[in-house]
């Protein structure tokens, strides 16, 4: 069993730092939060949803995603890591900058 809120600190930290993490975790479990980029479905889904009352800043906000998962590869160059999500064992990959 995995479990990633094993430290319950959150920190805020500048992108290079976090980059540095994500390198150095290896087969640590760790938690990404991120808010996923915005597409056509998502946009018309919100419209169709709150017909009339919703705003323009709603529309264009991505939805919040968190995955639990652990490091398998990290391209640092590209400033992407390659992890495994815990809960689907699907591979899926982190990008650094909007993490």
């Amino acid at each position: 069993m995995y479990c990633a809120s094993l430290y319950s600190k959150e920190i805020k930290t500048t992108r290079t730092n976090i980059s540095k993490i994500l390198e150095t975790a290896d087969s640590t479990c760790f938690e990404v939060q991120f808010t996923t980029q915005i597409n056509e479905k998502s946009v018309l889904e919100k419209l169709k949803l709150n017909a009339g009352s919703v705003t323009a800043s709603e529309v264009l906000k991505g939805h919040e995603h968190t995955l639990v998962c652990k490091s398998i590869k990290n391209d640092s160059k590209m400033g992407r890591s390659l992890v495994i999500e815990l809960s689907t064992n699907a591979f899926k990959q982190v990008d650094h900058r909007t993490v």
